[in-house]
């Protein structure tokens, strides 16, 4: 956010990257959650979040540029498949499975918005599909297992379909309806 400090774009940042899976684990009953017990997630997401405090502006990426959307897109894809698999492994049911991958692919960033008191992106449609993307993802994963197919066609479907799904929606501008309230205001046709 524009005029955070170095302290506050790191929990910002580390609070992205960590929140979905935390959510996840809480809600599926992993105690501790995972960057408690694996402290190498909260290392790097910390050190990656203050190295791009100091070096991002002369990096030279663009902030909505290709490189931030494919990598974006990759991490949408990605953890989509690990929630899904997390559900799997706690025997929830397929659909449940299919939430957690949305879960863990977007609520770091809801959680993002909420701190950064700015409108939760993938509640409303003011930018391009995004959970959206991350739930189709894990239901192509959870599909594909149902077929009975291996754990790395089933990663390389679900997340290539998160991905695929993202990079059609940022080129061309995917969202879903949306339903604008009535402000009580007259449109021209109406003044006859």
């Amino acid at each position: 956010a524009l005029g955070m400090d170095a302290l506050g774009v790191t929990i910002v940042g580390t609070i992205t990257a960590m929140g979905g899976g935390t959510v996840r684990d809480v809600l599926i009953g992993n105690a501790p959650v995972f960057w408690m017990k694996e402290t190498e997630y909260l290392i790097l997401s910390a050190g990656t979040s203050m190295a791009s405090f100091f070096a991002f502006e002369m990096s030279g990426i663009e902030e909505d540029g290709p490189l931030m959307q494919w990598t974006d897109a990759l991490g949408v894809g990605a953890f989509a498949c690990i929630g899904a698999q997390n559900g799997i492994r706690k025997g929830l049911p397929f659909l449940v499975c299919c939430a957690l991958g949305m879960l863990a692919a977007t609520f770091g960033g809801l959680t993002r918005d909420v701190l950064c008191s700015q409108p939760i992106r993938i509640f409303y449609s003011h930018a391009e599909l995004y959970a959206t993307c991350a739930f189709s993802g894990a239901f192509m994963y959870m599909s594909i297992r149902e077929l009975g197919l291996p754990v790395p066609f089933r990663i390389v479907l679900g997340a290539g379909t998160a991905m695929t799904l993202r990079y059609l929606s940022w080129t061309h501008d995917l969202k879903l309806p949306t339903r604008i309230p009535d402000s009580g205001k007259t449109r021209p046709e109406d003044k006859k």
